[in-house]
């Protein structure tokens, strides 16, 4: 018995990344982290409300949690959407092809929505990455 390639192996189609079985789970995990940033976003802001006139630090523990929980999502949304440009070590042509062709497929569904924060890894990994929300915790009272 051989163990070789299969004759019929070269005239197959190659697969698309949305006939998988997992693809559903992508789009899934997709979706969920997208809502999460959103949502926790929108509480964030909330409960950190600008007074009306001078300054205040928040100090609160679930708002940084929240905070870090935002950063740890917008990281996993950028997994999906922009895979590395090289196959991994002892990746196979088709599994490159694959990953390629289904963070491409993910990517084309956030098009027009502004990613450029999230995208940057050296926003996300940095103080400067909170800088966005330091603005609106230390705000005039």
């Amino acid at each position: 018995m051989s163990l070789g390639r299969s004759p019929l192996a070269s005239n197959r189609t190659p697969m698309k990344a949305s006939e998988t079985a997992l693809f559903r789970v992508y789009l899934h995990e997709l979706f969920m982290l997208a809502k999460s940033v959103r949502d926790r976003c929108d509480a964030v802001f909330s409960k950190t409300a600008p007074p009306a006139s001078g300054y205040y630090i928040n100090v609160d523990p679930e708002l940084h949690s929240s905070i870090n929980g935002i950063l740890i999502d917008a990281a996993n949304i950028k997994k999906l959407i922009h895979t590395g440009p090289k196959r991994r070590n002892g990746e196979a042509k088709k599994v490159y092809d694959l990953r390629q062709q289904r963070s491409h497929f993910l990517a084309d569904l956030l098009v027009g929505i502004e990613l450029e924060d999230i995208l940057d890894t050296k926003v996300r990994n940095t103080l400067v990455g909170l800088t966005r929300f330091d603005g609106h915790l230390i705000n005039p009272v």
